[in-house]
């Protein structure tokens, strides 16, 4: 079985210079994995626990990139407010990217359904 080649679009970052600040601004287009929106939108940087947020079913994602594979932990913002989001049933779901940094090519994509997070997570 082949799998998907994917790569970062690449239009517009002629104006940044550092590698992962390109695959930073890239990795921020997204269409909803959860419904047929084609784009979700961005939320305001500080916001606890989600980055993303579909305006058509609402569903909140946390972007998790890195040009490492990704290991058996997972870094997170502040503990108390994951565990008031898992609580009142606000867990986003979590999207975890690898990519070749370079090149920008994806090297995998991992969605962990905001159901899979317990407190015990």
């Amino acid at each position: 079985m082949r799998g998907m080649d994917l790569v970062f679009p690449t239009e517009g970052l002629e104006k940044y210079k550092c590698f992962s600040q390109r695959a930073r601004i890239c990795s921020e287009a997204w269409d909803c994995p959860c419904c047929s929106s084609d784009h979700v939108a961005q939320l305001d940087v500080n916001t606890p626990t989600t980055d993303f947020r579909c305006p058509t079913c609402s569903a909140g994602f946390q972007l998790k990139c890195s040009a490492k594979p990704f290991g058996r932990r997972l870094l997170d913002g502040a503990y108390s407010k994951m565990r008031y989001a898992i609580l009142h049933s606000q867990t986003p779901h979590f999207l975890l990217m690898s990519y070749e940094l370079q090149t920008l090519r994806v090297q995998s994509l991992i969605c962990i359904p905001d159901f899979a997070l317990a407190e015990s997570a």
